[in-house]
């Protein structure tokens, strides 16, 4: 059984390591924070399905969902800056 002082050992275990892997993607300290908060969220919500014995699989899953986290958040900002680009074009702005 999944127990919240499991959960809170994985979290100190692995909290700067998954900080570290975001910064090194997203290049902000709070924003890397802030990706593995979102990890930690989602692996949280996984409990008993956690095989938390295995600390290779625990590293391993932490840093997957570290890398494509701060991944999709790196494509989601380059989306919107694309998107702004596009309607400053749009409205033929000259700056």
């Amino acid at each position: 059984m999944f127990t919240n002082e499991d959960f809170e050992d994985i979290y100190k275990k692995y909290h700067k390591f998954s900080v570290k892997i975001a910064y090194k993607i997203v290049k902000d300290a709070e924003l890397a924070k802030d990706i593995s908060q979102d990890v930690f969220y989602h692996l949280y919500t996984l409990g008993d399905y956690l095989d938390i014995e295995n600390e290779d699989k625990m590293r391993g899953l932490i840093t997957v969902s570290t890398t494509n986290k701060a991944k999709d958040y790196v494509k989601s900002a380059y989306a919107k800056r694309v998107s702004s680009s596009d309607r400053i074009e749009e409205l033929d702005v000259s700056v």
